[in-house]
């Protein structure tokens, strides 16, 4: 029941981008299973980590 939930609640997240062509429900899929360093953690690489975790990467 759990598994079901987080899947809903995934995919009303990142609704907005699985509609758009370029992305759509495989390229979502793709981003969940990515993995990805963030070298630096300053001011610029921490808004990049908060952006990629948004898009739904990893």
């Amino acid at each position: 029941m759990e598994a079901e939930n987080t899947n809903a609640g995934r995919q009303g997240r990142y609704a907005r981008q699985t509609v758009l062509e370029e992305i759509g429900t495989e390229g979502q899929r793709r981003l969940a299973d990515a993995a990805v360093a963030v070298m630096g953690c300053g001011a610029l690489g921490t808004h990049q980590a908060s952006w990629l975790a948004r898009a739904g990467v990893g």
